[in-house]
């Protein structure tokens, strides 16, 4: 094995990371995206008084 084929190699490898990194940070960005829908979502849900009961629908 040549030096060439070691740097080639440490270059893919570096690419890899670099994508993995990037991937990571996507997901983190999307999970505070939910995380954010969901504390708002839970607002709401506690503006509900609890013990009143809503009429079912009509069938």
């Amino acid at each position: 094995m040549g030096l060439s084929n070691i740097f080639n190699y440490l270059f893919i490898i570096s690419k890899l990371m670099s994508n993995m990194e990037k991937n990571l940070s996507d997901i983190k960005e999307k999970m505070s995206i939910i995380r954010e829908k969901t504390s708002i979502i839970g607002q709401k849900m506690s503006i509900i008084v609890p013990g009143v009961q809503h009429p079912l629908p009509f069938v």
